[in-house]
């Protein structure tokens, strides 16, 4: 069996922050399952819905021309 060495620490600081972004998505969009007394209407923070979503996702797309040329991509449409 290999066994990984010692001198390969975790990566702390990334394994903390896997699906933060997805979680917060979720939370924004209003899409996380909820139990009772929970209701997603009372959710002041779920701004990222319908006509509203799509409209975010157009601009993040149409930033490009806005960003400087060594970024490695430009941004894609979240909602696609």
């Amino acid at each position: 069996m290999v066994r990984i060495p010692i001198c390969f620490a975790p990566d702390l600081m990334h394994i903390a922050l896997l699906n933060v972004t997805e979680l917060f998505l979720d939370l924004w969009r209003g899409k996380m399952p909820v139990k009772d007394p929970d209701n997603k209407a009372t959710w002041h923070w779920a701004v990222l819905q319908c006509d509203i979503w799509e409209q975010h996702g157009k601009l993040v797309a149409e930033a490009t021309p806005y960003l400087p040329g060594s970024f490695d991509r430009p941004p894609r449409n979240p909602t696609e």
